[in-house]
């Protein structure tokens, strides 16, 4: 039995950040990776620690390409 496996070395790796606050003063940003057929990965990690939804916000906007969405807030 063969299979065939089909890898799409030219499609951009997509991720997807979202925000979530975790107590008063503490809000995380979580990145999930998108797989090639739009649909989000089931794991994701913390990427960074804030202290305001604001500079959580800043981060993001610094890192995703004006083309695309910034971020969700969870909450």
């Amino acid at each position: 039995m063969s299979k065939v496996v089909y890898l799409r070395h030219d499609a951009p790796v997509s991720e997807r950040y979202v925000i979530e606050p975790q107590g008063t003063n503490s809000w995380w940003v979580r990145c999930q990776a998108v797989a090639w057929d739009g649909t989000p990965v089931p794991a994701d990690r913390v990427v960074f620690f804030a202290r305001s939804e604001a500079e959580a916000r800043a981060w993001v906007d610094a890192r995703v390409p004006t083309a695309r969405p910034a971020a969700e807030a969870v909450g």
